[in-house]
């Protein structure tokens, strides 16, 4: 079952007219179900299965239309070819618990730079037997 509420803002330097702007949202993802893609929008924590493909979305706006780069926390992203960007969305591709991490989308422009950040938490599915025959 995927779980999502939608809350966005704005995360922006409110100073400089065509400052970069990222629209970021604060609503924990949890998609522990099934492996179906998801997607969520950056400043969104996420946890999901092993092998499911995740996508950050980072839109943003400015004057001059800003860079967008992707990093991870720890500076260990993965390159194996599983992770790529495309236009301004990170795609995980398979993933892993060692994907499990912060990313980092930076919008940087000729007015400033702004910057947000995603927890994704990569777990696999626990399953539990019970032994009857122990409680005889």
């Amino acid at each position: 079952m995927l779980s999502l509420k939608f809350s966005a803002y704005l995360l922006s330097n409110p100073v400089v007219p065509g400052a970069p702007q990222i629209n970021v949202s604060r609503v924990a993802v949890r998609s522990l179900d099934n492996r179906e893609p998801v997607s969520i929008r950056i400043g969104q924590a996420l946890s999901v299965l092993s092998g499911t493909q995740v996508s950050i979305e980072c839109h943003v706006s400015g004057v001059p239309q800003p860079d967008v780069t992707w990093s991870r926390q720890d500076n260990n992203m993965a390159t194996d070819g599983r992770v790529l960007v495309k236009d301004s969305v990170l795609i995980i591709t398979n993933a892993t618990k060692a994907d499990t991490g912060v990313y980092l989308c930076k919008a940087v422009n000729l007015a400033g730079e702004v910057g947000a950040s995603s927890m994704v938490n990569v777990t696999s599915k626990s399953v539990y037997c019970i032994n009857y025959e122990s409680y005889r």
